[in-house]
């Protein structure tokens, strides 16, 4: 019975779609073709009624099926407050595959909160276990694709930026999730004293803010650009529309 609705579907609606880095089968449009099918046109089941000639059955059996999975890892690179980790979360949840977050990882290593290892032993410190941490789970994915969220600092190391591009001639996606100082200033706000290279010896106005996210940025943006292949606006649009952005780029490339 199984065998006859999977049959049909094969027969009917064009399961697989190629994708940049795996195999989509499209769940929205592929349920619509699906209902489609079944009110134009009915299959004829050589089983008694009930086994798989109802749509109900074949419509999930569809979406068991209807899973997307990756080849290759994800790894979204931006400036702090551009979404990497929440865009991540959504992404994984998409593919089935598991996120993991660069900053969260050095946290556990180190026992407490980023803005903490910045405070008690420096930038230097941290920059050292970020890229001693990168290294360690890009070997870690390459025989398990995740996606990864990296701290927004991730691109000033030189070694850094050499994994990342050696990861994207390797098959690697990596996005880079962009915005401008006024929407990163905004975000930031949001969250006072949670960034130590911006709150790190006082918690700033959103003037102070809009100034301090204009320098660091300018200084780092060609380096995002280097390392990407594919680039993000994330301005106008929330975390949702971005994850579902990256998913249809990585589908049509």
């Amino acid at each position: 019975m199984i065998l006859f609705g999977l049959t049909h579907l094969a027969m009917q609606v064009p399961l697989f779609k190629g994708g940049f880095r795996g195999i989509s089968l499209g769940l929205t449009d592929s349920i619509e073709s699906l209902s489609f099918l079944y009110v134009q046109n009915p299959p004829v089941s050589p089983f008694k009624k009930g086994d798989c000639g109802s749509p109900i059955y074949c419509i999930l059996l569809f979406v068991i099926l209807n899973t997307m999975f990756l080849s290759h890892s994800i790894v979204l690179i931006g400036f702090m407050a551009s979404g990497k980790s929440h865009v991540a979360r959504l992404i994984s949840k998409h593919f089935d595959a598991p996120v993991i977050d660069l900053d969260a990882r050095i946290e556990a290593a180190c026992g407490s909160s980023i803005a903490r290892v910045f405070a008690e032993r420096g930038e230097k410190y941290f920059r050292e276990k970020e890229a001693e941490t990168l290294k360690q789970v890009l070997q870690e994915t390459a025989q398990k694709p995740s996606v990864i969220a990296t701290g927004g600092g991730v691109v000033t190391n030189e070694a850094n930026r050499n994994l990342l591009q050696q990861a994207a001639k390797d098959g690697v996606a990596v996005i880079y999730l962009r915005a401008t100082p006024e929407t990163l200033a905004k975000r930031i706000r949001q969250e006072p004293g949670k960034r130590p290279l911006i709150d790190g010896d006082k918690i700033r106005n959103m003037e102070e803010t809009q100034e301090r996210v204009k320098v660091l940025l300018e200084g780092r943006r060609a380096f995002y650009e280097s390392c990407a292949d594919i680039i993000i606006d994330t301005n106008h649009n929330d975390a949702s529309n971005v994850a579902a952005e990256i998913v249809e780029r990585l589908d049509t490339n």
